[in-house]
């Protein structure tokens, strides 16, 4: 990690076109104190713990954690029996095992990371297990992110605001006035980057991402294995753009890393979601309060 930094750092100084040394820092310090706590099984024994007692429900089994069988160096757990996704997908499960599975999956990041500031940050696909019970098995908790409210409130507040008056390259001045004032809430932008620059400049580059990843919310159940795959903003601006960033909440990549990887688990089991109780953490939050 220092060799990484002290790298990036020598390229933030010799380019404009690469991200300010203090982006840079409070991204990667972040970064690695995560990596820090993944290799640490006292850390990932308390996470089980905490899975198991404020997320475990029917249709969700988290192994069970054994101190007695445990040290420093070895962690213990309950074996769990079940298929991961790709000998799933070989068994070629029905639609409906599709969507249910799907749900679980959709229902559980909203409500751990909207209503409880904590989530699996780690949704690659070996970390589930389908289970011929209807369950979900969830292994792997070395990689739990805890979330600062305020974070999650910004995060919930722009995407609503996205859901409420993004019309793409077409939204109104007085409507992207509010959306501006989101973003800024967990982005930091140099002192001479005006609202005019986000408009002509960040916002059409930005706006096709952020409608990608509000989509499932515009009604009420979405195909996430039919949706187009996720918009990258062109090069040749955000090298324009990178250099007015001063600075990203550095909680920020670890819910991009969670949702797009939920998204891509969603796409390759072809499931079908009722998206209603996510829209209402973004819109209604008081009613899962």
């Amino acid at each position: 990690m220092t060799m990484l930094k002290n790298m990036m750092y020598m390229f933030a100084k010799t380019s404009k076109k690469f991200p300010r040394k203090e982006l840079l820092s409070s991204v990667i310090d972040e970064i690695e104190t995560q990596v820090v706590l993944e290799v640490d099984y006292d850390n990932e024994a308390s996470n089980i713990t905490w899975f198991l007692e404020n997320v475990a429900d029917k249709n969700i089994i988290i192994p069970k954690y054994y101190p007695d069988l445990s040290t420093k160096r070895v962690l213990t757990m309950q074996m769990l029996k079940g298929l991961h996704i790709d000998q799933w997908l070989e068994t070629k499960p029905s639609q409906e095992l599709r969507n249910h599975f799907g749900q679980i999956l959709f229902d559980l990041f909203h409500k751990t990371f909207y209503g409880l500031h904590r989530i699996h940050a780690d949704p690659h696909a070996g970390n589930y297990l389908f289970r011929e019970d209807g369950r979900l098995g969830v292994l792997d908790f070395g990689a739990v992110k805890e979330f600062d409210p305020k974070f999650t409130s910004q995060v919930r507040e722009f995407y609503a605001a996205v859901l409420k008056y993004s019309k793409g390259a077409e939204t109104p001045d007085d409507d992207l006035k509010i959306l501006y004032k989101k973003y800024t809430g967990f982005i930091t932008l140099s002192d001479d980057f005006t609202f005019e620059d986000y408009k002509e400049l960040l916002w059409p580059l930005v706006h096709p991402l952020f409608s990608w990843v509000t989509a499932p919310y515009k009604s009420d159940s979405f195909g996430f294995g039919n949706r187009g795959i996720k918009p990258m903003p062109d090069v040749k601006a955000s090298k324009k753009i990178v250099r007015y960033l001063k600075k990203i909440n550095n909680q920020l990549p670890f819910f991009d890393r969670s949702y797009h990887g939920l998204c891509a688990i969603l796409a390759k089991i072809g499931a079908v979601v009722d998206t209603r109780s996510g829209r209402d953490y973004l819109c209604f939050p008081k009613h899962h309060t």
